[in-house]
């Protein structure tokens, strides 16, 4: 759970580095050599990274917990209405799973309706993709760059949602959320992210963070204000300065894609986790866990026995 910068001091930074072009990046095969109050969902994939799994827990300070998750299979379906053929009385019928989506939100720490924030977020995203977006079923090069632009509009209609809920209850004024998606195509990940919650790519004991944290202090030291060993330690390295929120000036969407390989593993989590286990030990955990189910439990279990001070939530896809 992390703090959103006023919007007056974000409005100092009104573009940031991490809407710029230039900063979005591809990542090569090459580039890589529970406790109580759990819920749990696990899936099967049929290519890929198939054995999935998402865990949330309240952890240990917090009084409720406002982190969502959610993994979802991309397929295609019909609706059959009438017909003289016996579908065993199936009125849908569904193919094979083509993708999968995999998403965290982690509601914004200091304000009301983080919960509220972070449910609409993972809501909308599903409902536009459904709904609004063209989906993208295999790996077409001249398509990768607009679909990850129909990402970041995912991203900006879902903010407006936020919005809309905000304006219509005072209550809400200053609530938000950050959001990491990502949409998996075998053998390519495509990824949007706001705020600090992380993607990581595990290959065998190697971790690698897709994202970047769009935290004042990662500002500061891309700004050569302080140096980079310096941000996980800084006062401001839960202080946000891109959240989804009612303002959509504090709206900056970043993309990355990412090209797998069998027995990667994918991870998506909120900051519950990072802010207590570093990636060594996350990729200890990752490689010592048989399934992913057991894989999520350990990474909460380590968070929770290091203070557990946030909410705690990762998704887990492995080969």
């Amino acid at each position: 759970m992390s703090l959103l910068l006023s919007g007056s001091v974000a409005a100092r930074h009104p573009i940031g580095p991490w809407s710029d072009p230039s900063r979005d990046r591809v990542t090569e095969d090459t580039s890589l050599e529970c406790p109580d109050k759990v819920t749990s969902r696990s899936g099967v994939f049929t290519a890929g990274l198939r054995d999935c799994c998402g865990q949330t827990h309240i952890g240990r300070v917090r009084d409720r917990n406002e982190d969502q998750f959610l993994i979802a299979d991309l397929m295609k379906s019909v609706v059959v209405h009438h017909t003289s053929l016996s579908y065993e009385q199936e009125t849908e019928l569904h193919g094979v799973s083509q993708g999968k989506l995999f998403l965290v939100a982690d509601g914004v720490g200091g304000t009301p309706g983080g919960e509220r924030a972070s449910s609409i977020a993972v809501k909308s995203i599903v409902q536009y993709l459904q709904d609004m977006m063209h989906w993208l079923f295999r790996r077409e090069a001249a398509r990768e760059d607009q679909f990850l632009e129909d990402l970041k509009s995912a991203v900006a209609w879902s903010q407006e949602q936020i919005r809309h809920t905000a304006e219509k209850s005072p209550r809400y004024a200053r609530m938000g959320t950050t959001l990491t998606v990502a949409y998996l195509v075998w053998p390519t990940a495509y990824l949007v992210h706001v705020g600090d919650s992380r993607a990581y790519l595990c290959r065998g004991s190697k971790l690698l963070q897709l994202t970047r944290d769009q935290s004042i202090a990662q500002l500061l030291a891309d700004a050569g204000a302080i140096a980079a060993d310096e941000v996980e330690h800084h006062h401001f390295r839960h202080v946000l300065g891109s959240v989804l929120s009612r303002n959509s000036s504090d709206l900056h969407p970043a993309v990355c894609k990412a090209r797998l390989m069998e027995g990667d593993q994918l991870l998506l989590c909120t900051d519950g986790l990072t802010k207590h286990v570093n990636p060594l030990q996350i990729a200890g955990i990752l490689a010592s866990a048989s399934t992913a189910e057991q894989a999520c439990h350990d990474l909460i279990a380590a968070a929770n026995a290091a203070g557990g001070t946030d909410n705690i939530t990762v998704v887990l896809a492995r080969g």
